[in-house]
């Protein structure tokens, strides 16, 4: 729970535990807290990975969720970091702010007061900028929405492996994919395993 708004549901009341995950009430908090964009992204994907690889609460009374209600629920988390607006923009507010703060430190303006930015943001910033980031954390979540939709099967999980693919060849890569370096290998071996299936 935060501020009386529930971030992830577990239902009690059968003999299995069922998940239901809020993205949009896990990313709000997080932002007004002062988490990067992208390190919200990756702490979503990772989560996500979590979830995808089967969870055992440990419950002597009921069963751990289905494996497929797991995919679902990690292919939300996926979703939510390539389609979540609201990640976007606070990266690129970020990204803003650091150019600001480089503008205003050449003219020789206190900054730290101004626009209250951390050293290790700043720090970070020089190696590469937010946005690029958020979007190699974009670019994973993608990639590994489409293996929880071949892993979930069934006509409409592969076609939305298939799109989520050709979203991933489309998008830009901005020449700082270092943190999570996607190779075309894997994407090809994803397609041609969609293709043995005939999509």
């Amino acid at each position: 729970y935060y501020q009386d708004q529930q971030l992830m549901d577990t239902v009690i009341g059968s003999d299995t535990i069922s998940i239901e995950i809020r993205v949009d009430q896990l990313i709000h908090p997080l932002l007004e807290h002062g988490f990067r964009a992208d390190k919200i992204a990756h702490l979503l994907i990772l989560i996500g990975e979590v979830l995808l690889r089967g969870v055992d609460f440990g419950d002597p009374n009921r069963k751990n969720p289905s494996h497929s209600a797991l995919l679902e629920q990690s292919k939300i988390l996926f979703r939510g970091v390539y389609d979540s607006s609201k990640l976007i923009e606070a990266a690129k507010r970020l990204d803003s702010r650091v150019e600001k703060y480089h503008h205003n430190r050449i003219k020789k303006i206190t900054n730290k007061i101004i626009n209250s930015i951390s050293e290790q943001d700043i720090k970070d910033s020089r190696e590469t900028p937010f946005s690029y980031r958020l979007t190699d954390s974009q670019r994973l979540a993608r990639l590994n929405y489409a293996i929880a939709c071949l892993l979930a099967g069934g006509k409409d999980n592969l076609e939305q492996c298939k799109q989520s693919l050709t979203q991933l060849k489309l998008s830009e890569n901005n020449g700082h994919d270092r943190f999570f370096v996607i190779p075309d290998e894997r994407i090809q071996a994803l397609e041609d395993l969609l293709s043995a299936f005939g999509m």
